[in-house]
């Protein structure tokens, strides 16, 4: 579960990128890559659900991302319980 929240934010770009690439008469295959990575997304949601400890007073979830430069602040996502 390391990285799960940089996970959500990511595969829905992933999936933009991957439209992109694919040439405008093929609307069947846009809507078979959109699909799968909204399903891709909605099942990391639910693992995220299901291992959310409400009772906890701190965050549950963490994520750090460092920057790729040594002036690059990290950045902290986290999901409160």
């Amino acid at each position: 579960m390391d990285n799960i929240l940089s996970w959500i934010i990511w595969i829905p770009i992933i999936g933009m990128v991957a439209i992109g690439f694919v040439p405008r008469g093929q609307q069947d295959l846009i809507k078979k890559i959109a699909a799968v990575t909204t399903g891709i997304q909605l099942l990391v949601a639910v693992m995220i659900w299901i291992t959310f400890n409400r009772p906890m007073d701190h965050f549950n979830l963490w994520n750090v991302l460092n920057g790729s430069h040594r002036w690059a602040s990290p950045i902290f996502l986290a999901s409160m319980g």
